[in-house]
């Protein structure tokens, strides 16, 4: 079926009403970076945009919190110098069950995983998670 006028009248319309437009420019070749990675994360370029922006906002309000996420922390709090507070050890068994694809995207699942094995392993399995879904897009 043909897009026809009524069509793009409509969807001009919803586009209109239901959606604000943000243009902003890069040094030329980050565009084709920035989608190169977002492809490598089975991502299309504007939801990895909006999730990159979304989970940037979610750690800076954190910060201004005095929350910490992962790797953005740099002192130890309270709670990580009392002695009862004991993580999980991670095994290799442990390892199987976390969701590795939602662990580089989420970052409540990333808090998640700190409180159960420690926010300082995060940094590490961060970087092991992105390592294995570069090399299962690679095979």
């Amino acid at each position: 079926m043909a897009y026809n006028e009524k069509q793009k009248e409509y969807t001009m319309n919803y586009m209109k009403e239901k959606l604000d437009e943000i243009k902003f420019r890069v040094p030329k070749g980050q565009k084709a970076v920035i989608r190169e990675h977002a492809e490598s994360m089975n991502e299309k370029l504007t939801p990895f945009i909006i999730r990159a922006i979304n989970e940037t906002m979610e750690r800076d309000k954190a910060l201004l919190n005095n929350e910490s996420i992962g790797e953005l922390k740099t002192e130890p709090t309270k709670q990580e110098e009392s002695p009862d507070k004991q993580y999980k050890q991670l095994t290799d068994d442990d390892l199987k069950e976390i969701d590795l694809k939602r662990l580089v995207k989420d970052v409540l699942y990333q808090i998640e995983i700190g409180e159960i094995y420690g926010e300082e392993v995060l940094p590490n399995l961060l970087e092991y998670a992105r390592q294995q879904i570069t090399n299962k897009t690679e095979e």
